[in-house]
């Protein structure tokens, strides 16, 4: 699946000066008059039903971060749940960790049910031990995974305070079926005023660069789930199957293969073919 960018050039419009007051003025009277924000031209759709969506809920938005408290078996769960996506995301997110946290931005992963789960945090968004981060208001992370296609909240757009100076990108992971399992987020400061002309450029690459690499992170959870559907597959064979590389040494043999060999099970990666038939074997001349 290709992901859809919610980046067109209306977004230069969108983030105008009178764009950006509007939208701060429409968040304050829905918040304290209870008017309907689906009826300002200023906001988004999926804006304004998220703001109404965090309001029902009882979402504060002048919370410094939102909290789910979880026990150890919960928090142990999640882990387990995800520890494949978490496997194959960290080296692609280590890589980028260290200059994002250099120029100020923060990269996070977060699962298909909004939990984080790896990257770096919003120092306000740091929980005590019996708490992790889950934030289900108006979101880049939520909104991605509740529409399946990249997304960006700027500024105001965000329903907590304490992101109104703040860009939020993110682009959902999709595992094998197209199901979501995850979603990459990256959050930049706003080091200038929001309506100045380069801020699109900025916003344009951002949602670029995340979706490109929410897909390299689902190419990766693909590719481990595919190797272990042929590892188990590969087991269930009643012959004798061995795979080499190209100097002869045993990259994976089954169960019977190893019986036939008289192979260690489990040294049989450090074995090569040569050791079990005789350099003038026929057999050789095929492998």
């Amino acid at each position: 699946m290709s992901l859809q960018l919610t980046y067109s050039n209306e977004d230069e419009r969108l983030l105008s000066k009178d764009y950006w007051e509007n939208i701060i003025q429409c968040k304050k009277d829905f918040l304290e008059l209870d008017k309907d924000p689906r009826n300002n031209p200023f906001v988004k759709h999926e804006i304004a039903q998220s703001w109404i969506e965090s309001k029902i809920n009882g979402i504060n938005p002048d919370h410094s971060s939102v909290y789910s408290f979880l026990s150890d078996e919960e928090l142990h769960k999640i882990q387990e749940d995800n520890k494949l996506l978490i496997e194959v995301a960290k080296p692609l997110i280590n890589t980028f960790l260290e200059l994002t946290m250099s120029t100020g931005y923060k990269l996070q992963l977060f699962d298909k049910n909004c939990f984080f789960i790896a990257g770096n945090r919003l120092d306000m968004d740091i929980p005590p031990s019996n708490r992790v981060v889950r934030d289900l208001s108006t979101t880049a992370h939520r909104l991605c995974i509740l529409y399946k296609k990249a997304f960006q909240v700027v500024g105001p757009e965000h329903y907590l305070t304490k992101l109104n100076n703040y860009i939020s990108t993110g682009a959902p992971i999709f595992d094998e079926n197209e199901e979501i399992i995850g979603a990459l987020v990256l959050i930049q400061k706003l080091l200038c005023e929001p309506w100045e002309k380069h801020l699109s450029s900025i916003k344009a690459h951002s949602l670029g660069w995340v979706n490109s690499l929410a897909i390299a992170i689902g190419a990766q959870y693909k590719l481990h789930k595919t190797n272990q559907i042929l590892e188990a597959t590969f087991e269930l064979f009643d012959e004798g199957i061995l795979t080499l590389d190209t100097d002869g040494r045993i990259i994976r043999a089954n169960q019977e293969g190893c019986r036939i060999l008289d192979l260690d099970y489990s040294q049989k990666e450090e074995a090569n073919i040569s050791d079990y038939i005789p350099n003038k074997s026929p057999i050789l001349k095929f492998l």
